[in-house]
Order: structure tokens, then sequence, then C-alpha cells
């Protein structure tokens, strides 16, 4: 039924078949990615221990903290750019690749120097760190999927990284059965990595793409950093808000607590994928009633939000119900505390959802400056709130800093100025006033 009255909302235009079969790739593609993930996470999670599994966490987090600089803020930038200006795809894609290695190259630099600061005399860590950072260095072919997305073909980088993580499961799981050490799953993250960035280069290839095209222009360069810096804020500080908590966990009470606390993060995080999905897959839609009809745009940006609310909503009532089954189901009783994580960071959910809507706002009114003030917001909250919810409470308190800092930052935070509070209307519309519950009860009467 959800489908269908979205495809009455967003209908009117010719390309929206090709956009439906663009979003159910990207959901297949993330419900593949959600199964094998719970089902092969959690046997890891069983197979490493707590402690072990939150120091393997606390790497990934401290590699993602810096991870947005080699994306350097250009996902959004550079497909809304080739939607802009077609004829000079070669060149926006090729000036993104160029500046996607300068900036992976110095990000794996950073990592290595962070790393070393933190924890000199941890060599685990450290070691973890290099190979997740070597991972994050091929993902620089990313740029191809902007491509793609420009295009909305979806499915052909589903088909690459799907490939990709059967093969990493598999490794995984040969590993664990072959008792190794914690160390070679960081590397099946680097092969998996290597992978994609093959299969994407071929598949573009194939699909009629010419590397010999590829030009990489300064004054492009210049242009895309100008406008992809707020971006790149905006991403930094939203990762930050989101796996501060684990590298503050790791460094005030253990890697054990980071253990409980990820456990809990892994299930409360999988459902993001929907919106990522549908949010991707309407953006181009979004742009182009922009271009012709503010109206038509501000009523599909206004039911984009009422789905991102009951979604939010719907997952975070259905996890809290269910938190103490699952986390005993999946992870065993050595995780119990991480029911309780689970039950209040899943909430989190709502603002999330909310918040990738309006982040698409931000873009496509070209105000992403202030996105990033108010993800800057999130994290001066988040940052304050855990240095006094974990020393006290722990991992539950590292929960309730999350919470509270997602609802400042994806939502309140809009109020405060006049230019970001149509969206800030928008959100309280899709929480209080939302249309589609009203057209779904009127279609169940029927």
């Amino acid at each position: 039924m959800l489908p269908r009255i979205m495809r009455r909302r967003f209908a009117g235009r010719p390309a929206l078949p090709k956009t439906v079969r663009n979003m159910a790739w990207l959901s297949a593609d993330s419900v593949i990615r959600m199964a094998l993930g719970v089902v092969v996470g959690a046997w890891m999670a069983r197979y490493l221990g707590v402690d072990q599994y939150g120091q393997f966490n606390y790497a990934l987090s401290f590699v993602a903290l810096i991870t947005p600089i080699a994306a350097a803020g250009l996902n959004g930038i550079t497909v809304r750019e080739i939607i802009r200006s077609p004829d000079s795809a070669d060149q926006i894609i090729g000036t993104s690749f160029a500046i996607q290695i300068v900036a992976a190259a110095t990000t794996l630099l950073l990592a290595l120097i962070a790393i070393t600061v933190v924890r000199p005399h941890d060599d685990l860590a450290k070691a973890l760190v290099l190979i997740l950072s070597l991972a994050m260095f091929f993902r620089s072919t990313d740029t191809i999927k902007y491509w793609f997305e420009s295009r909305v073909e979806a499915k052909y980088v589903v088909l690459v990284e799907n490939s990709a993580l059967f093969i990493s499961a598999a490794g995984r799981i040969g590993l664990m059965l072959a008792g190794a050490s914690l160390i070679w799953f960081a590397v099946i993250v680097m092969v998996e990595a290597i992978i994609v960035s093959t299969g994407l280069l071929l598949t573009y290839r194939r699909m009629g793409g010419d590397f010999g095209r590829w030009r990489m222009s300064l004054e492009q360069a210049r242009w895309l950093l100008s406008e992809s810096w707020p971006q790149l804020v905006s991403s930094l500080a939203v990762i930050v808000y989101m796996r501060i908590d684990q590298l503050m966990l790791g460094e005030m009470l253990g890697n054990a607590a980071v253990g409980i606390f990820s456990a809990a993060v892994r299930i409360s995080e999988i459902w993001y994928f929907i919106p990522v999905a549908i949010v991707s897959s309407l953006f181009p839609a979004l742009l182009e009633a922009k271009k012709t009809d503010e109206a038509l745009y501000l009523s599909k940006l206004q039911h984009l939000h009422d789905v991102m609310a009951l979604l939010g909503v719907s997952v975070a009532i259905l996890v809290t119900f269910s938190a103490n089954w699952i986390i005993w189901l999946l992870f065993g009783p050595q995780y119990h505390e991480s029911a309780t994580v689970l039950a209040i960071h899943t909430w989190g959910a709502v603002f999330v959802f909310l918040s990738l809507a309006s982040g698409r706002w931000f873009l496509a009114e070209n105000l992403q400056i202030y996105a990033v003030y108010r993800t800057l917001c999130g994290v001066v909250v988040n940052i304050a709130l855990n240095l006094y919810c974990i020393p006290r409470y722990g991992p539950i308190g590292a929960a309730f800093a999350t919470l509270f800092s997602q609802a400042a930052s994806c939502m309140f935070f809009n109020i405060v100025n006049r230019r970001t509070r149509p969206v800030f209307t928008m959100q309280m519309r899709a929480l209080f006033a939302n249309r589609l519950v009203l057209d779904l009860a009127r279609q169940a009467r029927r």
C-alpha cells in the first residue's frame, strides 16, 4: 500500500518508473546487506567476545571519524552538477575522482598519526586502523557511483557491491571456522573494498563510460570544493556525533563497554537503508520539479518528510518492544546489557530519517552552510552529554546522549534561523499531521 501512495504523489513525470525501479534496487541491496550484516555480524560478535568485538568497533569508529574527508563532501554535489550540466559529466567525474584520490591519501596519513597519538602503546589498534584506512582509500572509486546515481541506475552498483559483500561474508565465516585472530577481520574489510573498486571500474567501462574522456580541471575543482565544503563539514559532524560515543566509551570505560554499545547500534542503524534508498532515488525528481513547478516541488518534499516520519516511528516502536528478544537471539547472554541501549538508541531513527529528507532540501536550496551549523550543534550537544552521562550511566548514558543530540541537530536547530524554519514546519507536519497516515486510513476504509 505504501509504495502505491508514493507512486501517486510522485507521479506526473515520465522518469517515475525508472525512479521506482532504482529505489527497489537500492532497497534490495540494503535488505541483503542488513540480513548478512546481522547474521554474520552477530556470529562475529559471539566469536570475538565483548572485549575484542569492542576493540574492532573502536577501530572502525576511529577510521569512520575521518572517512568523510576522503569523500570530500562530493556525493550530492557531484550528482547535482552532472544533472545540471550533462555535457560536462566527464570533466565533473574526472575532477571529482582526482579530488577524492588526494583526499583519501591525506586521510590515510591523518589516521595513522591520530591513532599513534591516542594509543601509542596499542600495536593492535594501530594495525587495525592502518588496514581499515587502506580500505577507505580504495573506495575513492565511489565517484563512479555518483555517475550511476545521476542516471538513476542503482542496479549496477548494487550488483557490484553485493558480489563483494557475499565474498566478504564468506571470508568472515571462513575465518571464524578456522579460528583466526582479530586482525584478519580487518583484512577482509580491505579485500571487500578492493573488489568493489575493481567492479565499479569494470562496470563503468562496460556501460559505455570512457576513462580516456575524464578531464581534471582546476577551475572545476575549485568550484566543486567551494560547493562541497559545507557538505564535508556536515558529514564530519554527523560521523562525530554518531561515532564519538564509541570512542569516548573506549577511552573512559574500556573495550567491553564499546562492545555492549556497538551490538545495540548495529541493530539500531540497520534500518537506515530505507530512507537512504528512498531519498537517493527521489532526489533527481525533486530537482527536476524545482526547475519547473515550485508548488509541485514543495508538495513532493512534504510527502517525502511524511514518509520518513512514518517509517522512523514505526521502526522505533517495533525495535523497542522486541529489543530483549533481538539481543538474546543474535548476540547471546553476554550482551544482555545491549537490550536497554537498543531500546533507547533506536528512537534516534525518527530524527535521522527526517534529517535525510531535509538534507536534500538544503542541497536543492543551496543552503548547505545551515546543514553544517545544525550538525555542529549536534556534535556539541553529544560530546557534552557524553562527558556527563558515560561516567555515570555507561553505555546507556551514551545512548541517551546520541538520542538527544540527534533531536537537537536534525530537527530543533531548524527553528532557530528564519531560512531553515520552512523545513522545521515540514518536519512538524510530518510528525503530527502526517498526510500519509490519513491516506492510509482512507484507503483502509475503502
